[in-house]
């Protein structure tokens, strides 16, 4: 199909690739983390009986635990109830090994709120989770009238949440270059993806830096620093409302990572025993 301008969202899968390096284009540097987390999800009836929480998040402690669930109320009374295991100790879909695995986390919690509850669903596994950045602004040579976008260049750990939001930030960019630059196609793609990385490299590093805690490939000091602060604001984040909603605002995109190191929130951190 001829397009005076194409734009590849097809995900994961993009085979953009293959057909550059047919018509003699270079292949992006790739890079790829793989921390090899799984996760299994159940719809359940929820029961009866006054409860002194909402939701349950139990955290995986690597390398202690590399076990977590999240339990989360849903529509016409229901709870999502997701297992998460990492380092390949993926959560199971089969009934019995299922409450079998929420009982071993850290907290029993979880595993006490869905053991008598109703099962309303099958255990539905996803085990897809690698990480994997495209460095388009490496390449000297690029179609003018192509630009990749979404998962096609970056693809998180869904873990994390943060896709869709990255791909429409990304999408503001482009929408911002073809204002500028749509005549001139070959500067505006070279232009995209310059944006397009600044857009990823918080997301990323966030993810990257929690995946290599698991995957062990990055213990570099850098990483180190990293993984002692974000240890300190997660601790915290379980004490403290303003630094857990601090955290999430990072997370999702809607405040940029340096407003953890306000003076308000970085002097509230508490270190993890």
């Amino acid at each position: 199909m001829h397009g005076d301008f194409v734009v590849d969202t097809t995900g994961k899968n993009s085979k953009t690739i293959k057909l550059l390096e047919k018509y003699g284009f270079p292949a992006p540097r790739e890079s790829r983390i793989n921390s090899h987390l799984g996760y299994a999800s159940r719809h359940y009836q929820i029961p009866e009986g006054k409860r002194d929480w909402k939701q349950l998040y139990i955290q995986m402690n690597p390398p202690h635990s590399f076990r977590g669930g999240v339990l989360q109320p849903i529509e016409e009374n229901r709870w999502i109830a997701t297992l998460i295991g990492a380092n390949k100790d993926y959560p199971p879909g089969e009934d019995t090994a299922f409450l079998h695995f929420a009982k071993s986390l850290r907290n029993p919690m979880f595993y006490e709120a869905i053991r008598d509850a109703q099962p309303l669903s099958r255990i539905y596994c996803y085990r897809n989770t690698e990480s994997r950045l495209r460095h388009f602004t490496q390449l000297k040579k690029l179609p003018g009238n192509l630009v990749c976008l979404g998962d096609s260049v970056c693809a998180f750990n869904p873990v994390y949440g943060q896709g869709m939001t990255v791909s429409a930030l990304a999408v503001q960019e482009l929408d911002n270059c073809l204002r500028k630059n749509f005549s001139q196609s070959t500067q505006l793609s070279k232009s995209f993806y310059k944006k397009l990385h600044r857009a990823n490299f918080m997301p990323w590093l966030i993810a990257s830096s929690e995946d290599n805690r698991i995957a062990a490939n990055n213990k570099s000091f850098s990483s180190k620093v990293i993984h002692s602060f974000f240890d300190r604001v997660l601790h915290t984040a379980t004490q403290k409302p303003s630094v857990h909603q601090a955290f999430l605002e990072v997370l999702h995109m809607t405040k940029p990572a340096h407003s953890l190191i306000y003076p308000k929130i970085l002097f509230s951190l508490r270190k993890k025993k």
